[in-house]
Order: C-alpha cells, then structure tokens, then sequence
C-alpha cells in the first residue's frame, strides 16, 4: 500500500475518533440562565415571534425542575409561565410538567437510534409517528453534539443535544398547516450558540407589552375547568375580552361573575381584561 494511502486512511481515522469521542459526551439541556427564540408566519398574516427563558427552580413531588416563561407575541402579546422541565442526565431523558398537569410528560429521549419513532408531550394520538433517519454530529459552539434527523408527517426538524428542536423547545414537530415556528437563536450563558455561534454576545431578548402586574387584583378560577369559570377582581371598571388561541374574538356568555364556555371545544383560550392603564393576557383552559 502507498504511503500516501496509508497516511490518509490514519487521518481518516483519527478525525473519525475525534468526532466519536466528542459526541461521547452527553449535554445536558441548561438549568439556568438560557433561552430560546422562534419566529413563524401563520397564514394570511399573523407573526409569532417568542423568547422562552428559564425562569428559576420549582420543587414538585420532591423532585427539582427548571421553570419557563414565554414573553413577545402571538396573534396577541403573551406573557406567561408554560410549565417546567428536568433533565435525567442519567437516562439522557427530558421531562416537561405543563403548567396545566399534575403529570410529567416525556420530551426528548437522546437514546434514539436510527430507524426509532418518537412523539413529542403534546403530540395526539391521531398524529403518526416521527422516524429517526439520521444521526450525526453538529458544531455549537467549540463542541460537537448528537443531532438527530427526523422525517414523518412533513417534518423537516432536527433534535440537538442539549438545544432541542430546531422548531422550538416546547414545540410540535410536525409542521401545522399554517405554518410553524422556527427556532432562530438559542443562547446559553450569554452566549449565543445555534444557528450562529458568539461567544462575546446572547441572542437579543424579544420584548413585550407588559401585561402582568399585580396592582391589577384578577383571577379566573378554576382553571382548567369544564367550561364554566368565575371571575373575580376589585377593579370596578374593566374591558373584557375573550379570544381563540388562532386570535378570533369569541364571545362566551357572561352572567355576573359567571363565565359560560360549555358552548366551546376544549382547548386553550385567552381572556383579556384592560384598564385605561394595564392590559393582562391570561390562559383558560377548557377540558
């Protein structure tokens, strides 16, 4: 054999090991201090576009998990807690515990090979499965880290290590008919390391209207409930509206305090309420 040939056929190898022994390691998803910005444009015109940040620690059942809250806007401007998460670097498992469940939901298994199926937490039943396709390294930042590479129901995402979906964090990987979001930047200790690496820099945080503030005394209860809620405040004069989670004005019945909703599908809803000063944006949830 050449010398030449044997030279390459060693450096092949040796980069091979590199990149084998990098992708070894297993990166945990961020417990603190990170944050994931999407974007999408939904048909005809809407926008979302949303930072998710962690938002400090919660203890439920005795069991540590981080926090996350979503600010910018959707059809609306939204600023709320979604639920929160915890890594089982151990079983390189991630776990989401909505802000509407008492039970934790599997969100990323980083154990899939080629050829396995998965489903995300908010994935129904009625939807078929993802494959894995491809497994492969990626670049983040002076790291290399597992991607994995999907296909089923018209998905073209991908699942980074330690990131998660390129369509978002929280987010369903199969595309709506709409559209979908797209994960723009993912920043972890100030710095921003996907799609664009800056070590000196994290990705620019996504404003929003200010829509809590709890001067403005406002509660809808129980939430989740099967359609009928109450409505309590101090606030003598309010404007109150109610939307679809798509942004459509609704119109549910109101009889004092009483909220009627049994008219509805179950899902997710918005009830705005506004003064002449502050506007707050919270979820109803219909079961």
């Amino acid at each position: 054999m050449k010398p030449k040939l044997i030279f390459l056929l060693i450096s092949l190898g040796v980069l091979n090991f590199k990149i084998s022994a990098q992708t070894g390691k297993y990166y945990s998803m961020p417990d603190s201090n990170a944050y994931w910005n999407t974007y999408s444009r939904y048909y005809p015109s809407a926008t979302r576009s949303t930072t998710l940040r962690i938002d400090g620690d919660t203890l439920y059942q005795g069991i540590i998990y981080h926090k996350l809250r979503e600010i910018g806007s959707l059809y609306l401007p939204i600023n709320f807690y979604k639920g929160a998460f915890r890594d089982d670097s151990i079983h390189r498992k991630v776990f989401f515990l909505p802000n509407s469940d008492t039970v934790e939901q599997l969100l990323y298994d980083f154990n899939l090979q080629i050829g396995d199926t998965l489903r995300t937490y908010n994935t129904k039943k009625t939807y078929s499965r993802i494959r894995i396709i491809g497994l492969d390294s990626i670049l983040i930042g002076s790291d290399y880290r597992k991607r994995w590479l999907l296909s089923g129901d018209h998905t073209d995402a991908e699942i980074i290590e330690g990131i998660g979906s390129t369509y978002g964090f929280l987010d369903l990987l199969m595309p709506l008919i709409e559209g979908h979001p797209y994960l723009t930047c993912f920043s972890e200790n100030n710095k921003s390391l996907y799609p664009i690496y800056n070590a000196n820099e994290g990705c620019p945080l996504i404003s929003s209207v200010k829509i809590e503030n709890k001067s403005l005394d406002f509660e809808v209860y129980p939430n989740p409930s099967n359609g009928i809620f109450t409505l309590f405040s101090k606030e003598k004069e309010l404007i109150i509206e109610f939307y679809s989670i798509t942004g459509q004005q609704i119109h549910p019945i109101i009889l004092g305090s009483q909220i009627n909703m049994t008219a509805f599908h179950k899902g997710i809803y918005f009830i705005k309420v506004s003064t002449t000063e502050i506007s707050i944006l919270k979820k109803m949830i219909i079961q």
